[in-house]
């Protein structure tokens, strides 16, 4: 009886070892057998990410057919009615209005400038009888007739009476006594000029000697 206890209790014993030994050998493999899941899905994660980074990107779209735009019709023009109107007369556009409704007609034109006309210079006689051809003279009477002149002149010997002047004249007379016949010529010549706002006129008349 005293053997087989101790036996007994050996085995007890080494029972006893053994399962502290399991209990001690069981959370390394647990470790493992987690750390082996975690690498995988790591792993899993990892193709996903790589397959997904070279999948290309949305396409663009595709642009659909351009739709057609149907030209309008030309529209057609309308003519046009143009009334022209009549200029006015000379004689209406000449007339204005004032502030108080009347009319009043324009001013004239101012007239041209006039012109000095002798209208008759006559010398008497025309014919000087002397009675010889010396020194003697033959009294001349002069008559004339201007208009519209401002200034006369009577000369002898002389176109123009106003550059080489013998007297200032009035512009009409009937009986002018102031130059005579002088015998020694055959001939004098006298000159009437007259001046006007367009400027002057001259006239000649011729006397001629008579020996008696």
């Amino acid at each position: 009886m005293t053997d087989d206890n101790p036996s007994h209790e050996r085995d007890a014993g080494a029972d006893v070892v053994t399962g502290d030994s399991e209990e001690a050998v069981a959370p390394p493999q647990r470790r493992r057998l987690a750390l082996f899941i975690g690498g995988g899905v790591l792993i899993v994660v990892g193709l996903v990410l790589g397959i997904w980074a070279f999948l290309p990107g949305p396409s663009e779209p595709v642009a659909g057919p351009t739709p057609s735009v149907t030209p309008s019709e030309t529209p057609i023009a309308t003519p046009t009615t143009t009334t022209s109107v009549a200029p006015e007369s000379t004689a209406t556009a000449a007339v204005e209005e004032t502030d108080e409704g009347a009319t009043e007609s324009a001013p004239p034109a101012e007239p041209d400038a006039a012109t000095a006309v002798i209208n008759s210079f006559t010398v008497s006689p025309e014919t000087a009888v002397c009675a010889d051809d010396r020194a003697s003279t033959v009294a001349l009477t002069f008559s004339w007739s201007t208009s519209d002149a401002e200034v006369a002149w009577i000369a002898e010997g002389t176109n123009d009476a106003s550059v080489q002047p013998f007297e200032q004249v009035a512009v009409n007379s009937s009986s002018y006594t102031g130059l005579e016949y002088e015998c020694f010529a055959q001939e004098q010549l006298f000159t009437l000029t007259v001046q006007g706002e367009a400027g002057n006129t001259s006239v000649s008349v011729s006397v001629v000697r008579q020996l008696d």
